[in-house]
């Protein structure tokens, strides 16, 4: 009977052991110090320690400052027997230096006697599923910000239409008359004020992803190349480039000007944070991601092409990290940047359907990588377009259709000014009835996409319906996804942003008059 016993209690000693040793949690003892007196194999999985290393360390000197006096005040309650157990999510030092979250639960471990001699417990690694909600949060921050930036940039638009268009048109009419040079000057430091404006609205959309922008397949490492040379200017001589470009054919579908914006700003926001030099290196790279690799960053599987930009820098502490793509978020001093290059990059990056992630340490630099999916073959060189043909402006009746009076008036003194017959309406109501009334067969409408009562889009396909041949030019200050709704991205309407001045609009009027004579 009793070896019985023994085999019993053996087995059970075993399955035990086989139960905690096999556990993917770390199951511990403490005793009433702050020492570990067991622990299962996981300690070295999640902390990086051993068993016997972790013997030898203080727990609550591995915690983070922030967090050990509420995990003291937690095992307090089961000292003083208010609580049968107790839970908490802790920072923990790993044996590398970075902090791990933990998911914690631990119970007062008694003697014989019933005398409280320590606590044990279970922790959990969260760090991946902590790391996943806050990249979450701070996507819904910026998403929300970018809503921001896409709502507001209507009425701006529609003020730097005005602005470009009038001191354009100022300049115009003082240049023939003897004005003093000061005249002059201020009228171009108004036209240099609107242009910078118009910058900064862009990087605005960009970062919110909502900037019009028309994409095709390019050769990304060709783009690299032909920012080389501009890219050694900029950074510097203190500061070494290296330049490592893949062999394979690296194409995404993307537009040209934004993929050298974004290599731009990475490229300058690495040279900052080495202001007494030091090496960056750009590299691009063919990858094909997989399930697991793609869910930590939020893309889904396959191919991609990777821009690294890694610098000898500074570096970021986590703090600094998980602000760094807020539009006018900067760490360097006033006057020295907007703190527009990174959120912009970051919303260039996420309207091109790719990822970018930052991996940074304090003193240690950092390295900012580009998820951008690739795609197959080149397209074929797009025909060269006709210079427009020459028209008689006399001869051309346009219809003018804008809510905005300010905006509304420049175009049609623009127009006026050019020659053209010129028909003005506040509403598409009233264009509707310009057109019926008018005389002279309107050959071209310019409308904006957004108005009261009826888009541009419905108005200038009512007057297509009436008037086959007559061209529609949209114009808009809304963001890109406002247009989608209102299906000014589709068909053969074409569009120009605002703000625009006054030589864009009769570039373009010019252009759709001429081909439609042709």
């Amino acid at each position: 009977m009793a070896k019985r016993d023994e085999e019993a209690i053996r087995r059970n000693e075993l399955r035990l052991r086989g139960i905690l040793e096999n556990s993917r949690d770390w199951i511990w003892e403490m005793n009433l110090e702050g020492w570990h007196t067991y622990s299962n194999h996981q300690i070295e999985a999640i902390l990086g320690f051993t068993r016997e290393e972790f013997q030898e360390i203080d727990f609550f000197g591995l915690l983070h400052p922030e967090d050990a006096p509420g995990v003291k005040e937690r095992l307090a309650l089961l000292i003083e027997g208010k609580r049968g157990w107790v839970s908490w999510v802790v920072r923990c030092r790993h044996k590398d230096g970075s902090y791990r979250y933990l998911e914690s639960s631990a119970s007062p471990v008694l003697d014989p006697r019933g005398e409280l001699i320590g606590f044990q417990g279970v922790d959990r690694d969260i760090t991946e599923r902590r790391n996943a909600e806050e990249r979450w949060r701070r996507s819904e921050k910026l998403e929300a910000i970018g809503q921001l930036a896409g709502g507001i940039a209507h009425d701006f638009n529609n003020l730097l239409t005005v602005i470009l268009a009038n001191s354009a048109l100022l300049k115009e009419k003082l240049a023939p008359l003897p004005v003093e040079p000061e005249v002059h000057d201020r009228v171009q430091e108004i036209e240099l004020a609107g242009e910078r404006a118009t910058q900064l609205t862009r990087q605005l959309l960009a970062f919110g992803r909502r900037a019009v922008v028309k994409s095709q397949p390019l050769d990304f490492n060709g783009v690299v190349e032909n920012l080389q040379r501009i890219l050694l200017r900029l950074i510097g001589e203190h500061i070494a480039l290296e330049v490592c470009l893949a062999h394979a054919d690296l194409i995404v579908d993307a537009a040209v000007s934004q993929m050298e914006q974004l290599i731009m700003n990475l490229a300058l926001n690495a040279r900052d944070a080495m202001p007494s030099g030091g090496r960056m290196a750009i590299t691009t790279t063919a990858v094909v991601l997989d399930q697991e690799e793609t869910a930590s960053i939020g893309l889904s599987p396959g191919p991609y092409i990777c821009l690294t930009v890694a610098d000898t820098g500074k570096g970021m502490d986590q703090e600094i990290r998980s602000r760094i793509f807020e539009p006018f978020f900067t760490t360097k001093r006033m006057g020295e940047g907007t703190g527009l290059g990174l959120s912009t990059s970051f919303g260039i990056v996420r309207q091109a359907g790719g990822q970018i992630v930052v991996e940074s340490r304090e003193g240690e630099g950092s390295t900012f990588k580009v998820y951008l999916p690739r795609i197959e073959g080149m397209p074929a060189p797009a025909p060269g377009e006709s210079e427009p043909g020459t028209t008689h402006a006399r001869e051309v009746v346009v219809l003018v259709c804008e809510d905005d009076e300010a905006v509304r008036s420049v175009m049609a003194s623009a127009l006026s000014s050019a020659g053209y017959s010129v028909l003005v309406a506040a509403t598409p109501d009233r264009a509707l009835e310009l057109h019926e009334q008018s005389r002279e067969p309107i050959e071209l409408v310019v409308t904006d996409v957004v108005m009261p009562g009826m888009s541009g889009l419905e108005l200038g396909r009512r007057l297509a319906r009436r008037s086959p041949g007559i061209k529609v030019l949209l114009v808009s200050g809304y963001p890109q996804e406002v247009l989608e709704r209102q299906g000014a991205m589709e068909g053969d309407f074409e569009l120009l942003e605002k703000p625009f001045r006054p030589q864009d609009l009769l570039a373009r009027v010019q252009g759709l008059i001429s081909r439609g004579r042709a």
